[in-house]
This record gives structure tokens, sequence and C-alpha cells, in this order.
């Protein structure tokens, strides 16, 4: 692929950014990501990880002010749902399918400019062990939240 190429799909990734329509400048970025990659335009990593941090950086701020919901094992399945509703916020399933249901919604979001950070956990009686639903996948153990916090 031609660097022009490349330098188009940025140029309309970094425009999406200056509208802060961060979803779409997302997607955008990780497309010429993965044409640097295959093409081994190393050079073009520095002009499209920048962006891409920001968009995520931006959605996680969006997403922070939005619903949080911190386990979902006691959830109906009608109220599990609705999260696909959400406009943004953080979404953490637990319980025996949480990852399969994290990625589940992951999918369905994906389709929409929604703003959700959506996770999975393992969850113990003191802490929980949080990962990220897709790949690279990422984890965290910290202490449980409050039980009048959860689901």
């Amino acid at each position: 692929m031609p660097t022009t190429d490349l330098d188009q799909l940025m140029d309309r990734a970094s425009l999406m950014l200056v509208k802060m329509q961060y979803v779409e400048a997302q997607k955008l970025c990780e497309q010429a990501l993965r044409i640097a990659y295959d093409c081994k335009q190393w050079s073009y990593f520095a002009r499209i990880i920048l962006p891409l941090q920001e968009c995520s950086r931006q959605l996680r701020m969006i997403a922070v002010e939005g619903s949080i919901v911190l386990g979902t094992d006691q959830l109906s399945d009608d109220v599990i749902a609705t999260l696909n509703e959400l406009q943004s916020g953080c979404v953490v399933f637990t319980g025996p399918d949480a990852a399969t249901q994290a990625l589940k919604l992951i999918h369905q979001v994906q389709q929409q400019s929604h703003h959700l950070l959506i996770l999975s956990a393992i969850t113990g009686e003191n802490h929980w062990t949080v990962h990220s639903a897709h790949h690279p996948i990422l984890t965290v153990s910290f202490p449980a939240p409050p039980k009048a916090w959860q689901n």
C-alpha cells in the first residue's frame, strides 16, 4: 500500500478526532495501524499511535461519566440486554460466562458509536481479578467493591 493511502487515512482520523467523533477516529487509527504493520511501515507507527492513544483516553473519560455496572451475575437477561442501549458507561461482567457476555456486548456496540468500557472479572470474596474482554488481554486484581455496589 502506498504511504499516500496511509496519509489520507490518518488525515481522516485526525479530522474525526478534531470533530470529537472518537469512536470513528479510533476505528480509522486501528485500520491504519494494521496496514502499517502489514506493510512494515514502522515510521508511521508514531503518527498512528499518538492519535489512537488520544481516542482511547477520550473514550475512557466519556465512559466513566456514564452508567457504571459492577457485576452481572445476578442480573436478568433483560437487564443485560439493555446494556447494549447505554450510550456511555463502564460494565464489568461477572459470573461463569462473564468473558462471553463481555465479548458479545463489545461486538454489538462496535456497530454503534457508544462509549462503553467493557470488562470481565473473576470475583472472590475480598478481591476481583478484572480482564480486558479482547486481545491483548490485560489483567488487574484489586479489592472487591462493597457488596452494596455490586450487581
